[in-house]
Protein backbone atom coordinates (compact mmCIF):
# COMPACT_ATOMS: atom_id res chain seq x y z
CA UNK A 1 0.00 0.00 0.00
CA UNK A 2 0.98 3.44 -0.35
CA UNK A 3 0.55 5.98 2.75
CA UNK A 4 -0.39 9.58 1.94
CA UNK A 5 2.80 11.45 1.56
CA UNK A 6 3.50 14.68 3.67
CA UNK A 7 3.61 18.03 1.74
CA UNK A 8 7.31 18.75 0.64
CA UNK A 9 9.06 22.30 1.24
CA UNK A 10 8.47 24.53 -1.45
CA UNK A 11 10.36 24.22 -4.20
CA UNK A 12 11.65 20.40 -3.12
CA UNK A 13 12.21 17.39 -5.93
CA UNK A 14 9.33 14.80 -5.08
CA UNK A 15 10.48 11.72 -6.85
CA UNK A 16 8.32 8.33 -5.65
CA UNK A 17 10.13 5.01 -5.76
CA UNK A 18 8.52 2.43 -8.45
CA UNK A 19 5.47 1.03 -6.64
CA UNK A 20 5.90 -2.13 -8.88
CA UNK A 21 9.50 -2.27 -7.51
CA UNK A 22 8.24 -2.16 -4.03
CA UNK A 23 5.18 -4.21 -2.85
CA UNK A 24 4.40 -4.21 0.18
CA UNK A 25 5.96 -1.22 1.16
CA UNK A 26 4.91 2.56 2.35
CA UNK A 27 7.01 5.05 -0.11
CA UNK A 28 7.90 8.74 0.69
CA UNK A 29 10.07 11.66 -1.01
CA UNK A 30 13.54 12.20 0.34
CA UNK A 31 13.54 16.33 1.21
CA UNK A 32 16.27 17.05 -1.64
CA UNK A 33 17.76 15.01 -4.25
CA UNK A 34 20.74 13.29 -3.56
CA UNK A 35 23.96 14.03 -4.16
CA UNK A 36 25.36 12.65 -7.02
CA UNK A 37 28.07 10.28 -5.55
CA UNK A 38 27.71 9.90 -1.48
CA UNK A 39 29.68 12.06 0.94
CA UNK A 40 31.19 11.05 4.44
CA UNK A 41 28.23 12.35 6.83
CA UNK A 42 30.53 14.49 9.44
CA UNK A 43 30.12 13.31 13.05
CA UNK A 44 28.83 16.59 14.35
CA UNK A 45 25.41 16.65 11.56
CA UNK A 46 24.42 13.72 13.06
CA UNK A 47 21.66 13.72 15.97
CA UNK A 48 22.03 10.90 18.40
CA UNK A 49 19.09 9.27 19.69
CA UNK A 50 19.28 9.62 23.20
CA UNK A 51 22.71 10.13 24.24
CA UNK A 52 24.22 12.59 26.08
CA UNK A 53 27.82 13.34 27.25
CA UNK A 54 28.98 11.97 23.25
CA UNK A 55 32.58 13.18 23.31
CA UNK A 56 35.21 12.35 21.58
CA UNK A 57 37.00 9.18 21.34
CA UNK A 58 39.86 9.12 24.21
CA UNK A 59 43.10 6.60 23.79
CA UNK A 60 43.55 3.31 26.08
CA UNK A 61 40.18 1.78 26.64
CA UNK A 62 41.04 -1.54 28.36
CA UNK A 63 39.43 -3.76 25.75
CA UNK A 64 41.98 -6.44 23.71
CA UNK A 65 42.65 -5.72 20.07
CA UNK A 66 39.47 -7.10 18.45
CA UNK A 67 39.74 -10.60 15.68
CA UNK A 68 38.14 -9.52 12.67
CA UNK A 69 35.59 -12.62 12.24
CA UNK A 70 32.21 -12.79 9.71
CA UNK A 71 28.75 -11.21 10.73
CA UNK A 72 25.68 -9.93 9.48
CA UNK A 73 24.09 -6.75 10.46
CA UNK A 74 20.35 -6.11 9.38
CA UNK A 75 18.97 -3.08 10.26
CA UNK A 76 15.24 -3.21 9.73
CA UNK A 77 13.37 0.55 8.99
CA UNK A 78 9.94 -0.06 10.65
CA UNK A 79 7.21 2.53 11.80
CA UNK A 80 3.81 1.26 13.93
CA UNK A 81 2.01 3.88 11.37
CA UNK A 82 2.60 1.97 9.02
CA UNK A 83 0.22 -1.19 7.70
CA UNK A 84 3.36 -2.68 5.80
CA UNK A 85 5.32 -2.53 8.31
CA UNK A 86 4.08 -6.25 10.83
CA UNK A 87 5.23 -8.56 8.27
CA UNK A 88 8.53 -7.23 8.44
CA UNK A 89 8.85 -7.23 12.10
CA UNK A 90 7.86 -10.57 12.26
CA UNK A 91 10.73 -11.41 10.14
CA UNK A 92 13.37 -9.63 12.02
CA UNK A 93 11.79 -11.59 15.11
CA UNK A 94 12.27 -14.61 13.57
CA UNK A 95 15.89 -13.83 12.53
CA UNK A 96 16.52 -12.72 15.76
CA UNK A 97 15.02 -16.12 17.53
CA UNK A 98 17.12 -18.12 14.72
CA UNK A 99 20.58 -16.23 16.08
CA UNK A 100 20.01 -16.80 19.02
CA UNK A 101 19.22 -20.37 18.70
CA UNK A 102 22.13 -21.21 16.47
CA UNK A 103 24.82 -18.85 17.79
CA UNK A 104 25.58 -17.02 14.81
CA UNK A 105 27.30 -13.58 14.70
CA UNK A 106 23.83 -12.29 13.11
CA UNK A 107 22.60 -8.61 14.44
CA UNK A 108 19.11 -8.15 13.83
CA UNK A 109 18.27 -4.41 14.85
CA UNK A 110 14.86 -2.23 14.47
CA UNK A 111 14.90 1.17 13.83
CA UNK A 112 11.66 3.19 13.63
CA UNK A 113 11.66 6.07 11.77
CA UNK A 114 9.55 8.89 13.02
CA UNK A 115 7.89 10.44 9.86
CA UNK A 116 4.81 8.08 9.55
CA UNK A 117 3.75 9.38 13.01
CA UNK A 118 1.37 12.17 11.20
CA UNK A 119 -1.21 9.40 10.48
CA UNK A 120 -2.28 8.97 13.74
CA UNK A 121 -0.34 7.13 16.08
CA UNK A 122 3.13 8.51 17.54
CA UNK A 123 5.10 4.87 17.45
CA UNK A 124 7.07 4.98 21.49
CA UNK A 125 10.06 3.60 19.72
CA UNK A 126 10.12 5.85 16.92
CA UNK A 127 12.98 9.04 16.46
CA UNK A 128 14.27 11.38 13.70
CA UNK A 129 17.83 9.65 14.37
CA UNK A 130 16.91 6.64 12.22
CA UNK A 131 15.08 8.55 10.07
CA UNK A 132 18.50 10.45 9.44
CA UNK A 133 20.16 6.79 9.41
CA UNK A 134 17.85 5.65 6.43
CA UNK A 135 17.64 8.62 4.48
CA UNK A 136 22.12 8.16 4.52
CA UNK A 137 21.46 4.56 3.37
CA UNK A 138 18.74 6.30 0.78
CA UNK A 139 21.73 8.27 -0.62
CA UNK A 140 24.21 5.73 -0.70
CA UNK A 141 21.70 3.63 -2.52
CA UNK A 142 20.85 6.38 -4.83
CA UNK A 143 17.34 6.31 -4.23
CA UNK A 144 14.89 8.83 -4.97
CA UNK A 145 13.34 8.56 -1.60
CA UNK A 146 12.73 6.09 1.17
CA UNK A 147 10.61 3.38 2.58
CA UNK A 148 9.29 0.87 5.26
CA UNK A 149 10.03 -1.57 5.97
CA UNK A 150 13.44 -1.40 4.71
CA UNK A 151 16.21 -3.97 5.55
CA UNK A 152 19.23 -3.34 5.25
CA UNK A 153 22.45 -6.15 5.30
CA UNK A 154 25.68 -5.11 5.94
CA UNK A 155 25.17 -1.43 4.39
CA UNK A 156 25.26 -3.13 1.41
CA UNK A 157 22.35 -4.79 0.35
CA UNK A 158 18.70 -3.14 0.74
CA UNK A 159 15.26 -4.99 0.35
CA UNK A 160 11.58 -4.99 1.18
CA UNK A 161 11.62 -6.12 4.76
CA UNK A 162 9.08 -8.30 4.48
CA UNK A 163 10.83 -10.59 1.63
CA UNK A 164 12.06 -13.04 4.16
CA UNK A 165 13.57 -14.95 1.49
CA UNK A 166 15.59 -12.53 -0.21
CA UNK A 167 16.77 -11.32 3.38
CA UNK A 168 17.59 -14.65 4.36
CA UNK A 169 19.61 -14.81 1.05
CA UNK A 170 21.58 -11.53 1.78
CA UNK A 171 22.34 -12.44 4.94
CA UNK A 172 24.13 -15.62 4.24
CA UNK A 173 26.00 -14.09 2.02
CA UNK A 174 26.99 -11.90 4.92
CA UNK A 175 28.07 -14.38 7.31
CA UNK A 176 30.32 -15.88 4.65
CA UNK A 177 31.82 -12.43 3.54
CA UNK A 178 35.23 -12.30 5.65
CA UNK A 179 34.96 -8.81 7.98
CA UNK A 180 37.48 -6.30 7.19
CA UNK A 181 37.25 -4.53 10.79
CA UNK A 182 37.46 -5.87 14.51
CA UNK A 183 35.10 -4.41 17.26
CA UNK A 184 35.64 -5.28 20.76
CA UNK A 185 32.58 -4.49 22.99
CA UNK A 186 31.97 -3.34 26.62
CA UNK A 187 29.00 -2.26 28.49
CA UNK A 188 27.92 -1.13 31.82
CA UNK A 189 24.52 0.41 33.06
CA UNK A 190 25.51 3.27 36.24
CA UNK A 191 22.94 4.68 37.73
CA UNK A 192 20.69 6.48 34.70
CA UNK A 193 23.19 5.83 32.07
CA UNK A 194 25.03 3.53 29.77
CA UNK A 195 28.99 3.69 29.87
CA UNK A 196 30.47 1.48 26.35
CA UNK A 197 33.76 1.04 25.95
CA UNK A 198 34.74 0.22 22.01
CA UNK A 199 38.07 -0.49 20.51
CA UNK A 200 38.51 -0.85 16.63
CA UNK A 201 40.76 -2.12 14.38
CA UNK A 202 39.61 -0.95 10.60
CA UNK A 203 42.60 -0.49 7.45
CA UNK A 204 40.70 2.88 6.96
CA UNK A 205 39.08 5.99 8.81
CA UNK A 206 35.53 4.44 9.41
CA UNK A 207 31.93 5.60 10.30
CA UNK A 208 31.11 4.16 13.77
CA UNK A 209 27.37 3.15 14.64
CA UNK A 210 26.65 2.19 18.42
CA UNK A 211 23.14 0.77 19.22
CA UNK A 212 21.55 0.05 22.53
CA UNK A 213 18.75 -2.02 22.04
CA UNK A 214 15.45 -3.65 24.23
CA UNK A 215 15.71 -7.05 23.38
CA UNK A 216 11.82 -7.55 23.66
CA UNK A 217 8.74 -5.06 23.12
CA UNK A 218 5.57 -5.26 22.96
CA UNK A 219 2.70 -2.47 21.99
CA UNK A 220 -0.81 -2.13 21.56
CA UNK A 221 -1.65 0.02 18.87
CA UNK A 222 -5.21 2.06 19.35
CA UNK A 223 -4.76 4.10 16.45
CA UNK A 224 -3.56 4.85 13.22
CA UNK A 225 -3.51 2.15 10.27
CA UNK A 226 -2.46 -0.62 12.56
CA UNK A 227 -5.49 0.91 14.95
CA UNK A 228 -6.65 -2.38 17.30
CA UNK A 229 -3.63 -4.72 16.42
CA UNK A 230 -0.91 -5.66 19.30
CA UNK A 231 2.79 -6.17 18.05
CA UNK A 232 5.84 -8.08 19.89
CA UNK A 233 9.10 -6.62 18.53
CA UNK A 234 12.62 -7.97 18.79
CA UNK A 235 15.77 -5.68 19.29
CA UNK A 236 14.18 -2.54 18.97
CA UNK A 237 17.20 0.58 18.66
CA UNK A 238 16.36 2.85 22.06
CA UNK A 239 19.48 4.82 21.26
CA UNK A 240 21.99 5.78 18.39
CA UNK A 241 25.05 7.05 17.62
CA UNK A 242 27.27 7.45 14.84
CA UNK A 243 30.78 9.18 14.57
CA UNK A 244 33.65 9.41 12.47
CA UNK A 245 36.83 7.61 13.83
CA UNK A 246 40.37 7.75 12.76
CA UNK A 247 42.05 4.01 12.24
CA UNK A 248 42.23 2.16 14.97
CA UNK A 249 40.27 3.43 17.36
CA UNK A 250 39.59 3.25 20.92
CA UNK A 251 37.40 5.22 23.34
CA UNK A 252 33.61 5.56 25.15
CA UNK A 253 30.36 6.64 24.62
CA UNK A 254 27.92 7.90 27.46
CA UNK A 255 24.03 7.79 27.09
CA UNK A 256 21.25 8.13 29.10
CA UNK A 257 18.84 5.38 29.69
CA UNK A 258 15.89 5.32 27.74
CA UNK A 259 12.60 6.13 29.57
CA UNK A 260 10.77 3.11 30.13
CA UNK A 261 13.34 0.72 29.14
CA UNK A 262 13.19 -2.51 30.88
CA UNK A 263 17.00 -3.68 32.29
CA UNK A 264 16.72 -7.17 31.77
CA UNK A 265 18.42 -8.51 28.22
CA UNK A 266 19.72 -4.97 26.85
CA UNK A 267 22.92 -4.95 24.60
CA UNK A 268 24.74 -2.79 22.88
CA UNK A 269 25.67 -3.40 19.04
CA UNK A 270 28.94 -1.33 17.54
CA UNK A 271 30.00 -1.82 13.99
CA UNK A 272 32.47 0.03 11.79
CA UNK A 273 31.25 1.27 8.12
CA UNK A 274 32.92 2.52 5.73
CA UNK A 275 32.64 6.07 5.60
CA UNK A 276 30.22 7.68 2.66
CA UNK A 277 28.86 3.91 1.25
CA UNK A 278 28.32 2.90 4.45
CA UNK A 279 29.16 -0.04 3.80
CA UNK A 280 29.78 -2.40 7.18
CA UNK A 281 33.42 -3.91 7.69
CA UNK A 282 32.53 -5.30 11.07
CA UNK A 283 30.77 -5.66 13.87
CA UNK A 284 30.07 -6.99 17.67
CA UNK A 285 27.32 -7.61 20.33
CA UNK A 286 27.92 -6.84 24.13
CA UNK A 287 25.08 -7.49 26.78
CA UNK A 288 24.62 -4.35 29.72
CA UNK A 289 26.07 -5.59 32.74
CA UNK A 290 24.57 -3.59 35.79
CA UNK A 291 26.78 -2.34 38.73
Amino acid sequence: MRAPLARPPLGALVLLLPAALFAGACSRPLESRPDPAPQATPAASVRFAGASDATPAPPGAKLEVPEARPFAVVELFTSQGCSSCPPADRQLRALAEEADRRHERLFPLSMHVDYWNYLGWTDPFSDGAYSERQRQYSLAFRRRGAYTPQAVVNGREEMVGSHGAELRRAVKRALSTPARAGVALSARRRNNHVDVAFRVAAPEPFELVIVLAQPRAETSISRGENGGRTIEYRNVARALEVRAAPAPAAGTWKARWPERMPAEGAFVVAYAAAQGTHMVLGAERADVEFE
